[in-house]
């Protein structure tokens, strides 16, 4: 009898763990169909780990069509659009769900992520400054400064001022042009009018230079410690020193030791000082000629032109003041536009907001670009940073092309092999930098067309 109890037993065993498979298979069925959008969700991610992109897409589309609501399916298709390199359709994707400006952090996240693969600082500083306010998360004010610094990480190499120019490669600064003031660095033909250095030379800066500025008869180097030296003319306090004589001097003098400069902007007698933290600081006219803080927020970005500066905050305001009277700042743009980055020259000014779209003051864009229902221009680009002299305007996009309105009112694409690295401007100028070390400038002077100012 207990024999046969043994052999029912090892008979029965094999027959439940079957029964136990054929159930959970079951469940597993019940619970994770074809049908379900957590399904085709875990699809999409094994085809997003595979790098298959258009199989994530398609499955990740699956379940948001299943449901709407699926987070997860979304950010999968977002990232599976950004690594199929359609950086516009995975922006939407996520933007899409965004209302009154309340945002999930997963969301936000992702958005992130995809701002920098592609290096687009100013909308990582918007989507930023939305966690911020959401939150007051320590973390997210840390990756704010952090995304103001990347912003002016990129390569700043070359500036023109009307008598010198200046350019630094692998660290070193090298001046042409006059050196009446002291402004190459260097004693060659140190205060002597008239007399120009016609190459390139060595301006005996002792540091490695990060960036390099140029304006009136001052130049001015951000190294790598990010601390801002001066050579050149301080007439009017603009190195921070208080007032300096005319009698021509060589060699550079440290504005800052604090190691926290991201970038600075300025003109004939009149320099501000933007840090890391977003803190905007001027010197010269006006400012007792010491170094001295504006009243503003946050600032990310800053411009002078002619006799105005415009200040760009982490909030999306556009401020503007004259410099030539004691600083008075409004506000330019309406308190429902998030700004992401803006060009101006004289009073003219343009700017394009957190969705994509361009506003114009006076500053020129293509004739077919539309007009919507807010004033705001359709372009047909997703612009990331762009800069205007009055004559010119120029755009870089998403995928580091850059634009330009041409003699036709067309947006043309410089056609390269190389993707640009950076686009900025000074007093005259709109430079756009390439990877291959390639700079283009634009001048008003020479009309609505560029040419190559590489050393």
């Amino acid at each position: 009898m207990e024999l046969t109890k043994k052999y029912r037993l090892q008979i029965l065993f094999p027959l439940i763990l079957v029964a136990v498979v054929l159930v959970g298979t079951a469940l597993y069925h019940i619970l994770a169909n074809e049908s379900s959008s957590n399904y085709h969700c875990n699809l999409g991610q094994d085809c997003l780990n595979d790098l298959d992109y258009s199989g994530a897409i398609l499955a990740f589309s699956n379940a948001i069509t299943l449901d709407p609501t699926n987070t997860e399916a979304r950010i999968g298709l977002a990232k599976a659009y950004n690594g199929a390199g359609e950086k516009e359709f995975a922006i939407r994707i996520l933007t899409d769900v965004i209302s009154n400006d309340k945002m999930h952090p997963q969301i936000a996240d992702a958005l992130l992520d995809i701002y920098d693969s592609y290096g687009d600082e100013s909308r990582k500083i918007s989507i930023l400054h939305t966690m911020i306010s959401q939150t007051d998360d320590n973390t997210y004010y840390e990756k704010l400064t952090d995304a103001i610094m990347q912003k002016y990480e990129k390569p700043h190499i070359y500036a023109q001022a009307t008598e010198h120019t200046v350019y630094t490669s692998n660290g070193e600064v090298m001046t042409r042009g006059s050196n009446v003031l002291g402004q190459l660095g260097t004693t060659a033909s140190l205060g002597i009018i008239g007399v120009q250095q016609h190459a390139f030379a060595d301006a005996d800066f002792s540091g490695n230079a990060h960036a390099v500025y140029a304006y009136g008869k001052t130049t001015y180097v951000i190294d790598d410690a990010h601390d801002l030296w001066a050579a050149g003319e301080n007439r009017w306090g603009q190195i921070g020193s208080a007032y300096g004589s005319l009698t021509p001097t060589a060699g550079w003098t440290r504005i800052t030791s604090s190691g926290d400069v991201a970038a600075i902007d300025g003109a004939p007698g009149i320099l501000f000082i933007l840090k890391k933290d977003g803190t905007l600081c001027y010197s010269g006219i006006y400012a007792s000629h010491k170094i001295v803080p504006c009243a503003l927020p946050a600032i990310s970005a800053v411009r002078v032109t002619e006799n105005t500066v415009y200040a760009l905050a982490v909030d999306g305001t556009v401020y503007t003041a004259s410099i030539d009277v004691p600083l008075k700042w409004m506000r330019l743009s309406s308190s429902t536009t998030y700004v992401v980055d803006f060009a101006a020259s004289g009073s003219y000014y343009g700017w394009i907001d957190s969705n994509g779209s361009f506003y114009s003051n006076g500053i020129p864009y293509p004739n077919t670009w539309t007009y919507q229902d807010n004033y705001y221009l359709q372009t047909d680009i997703l612009i990331k940073e762009l800069e205007t002299d009055g004559t010119n305007t120029v755009f870089m996009d998403v995928y580091n092309q850059i634009y330009y309105v041409d003699n036709d009112g067309n947006n043309k694409l410089v056609k390269r092999d190389s993707k640009a690295s950076n686009l900025y401007s000074d007093a005259q100028n709109i430079y756009a930098v390439y990877e291959d070390g390639t700079i283009l400038q634009w001048n008003r002077n020479n009309g609505r067309m560029y040419i190559t100012v590489t050393p």
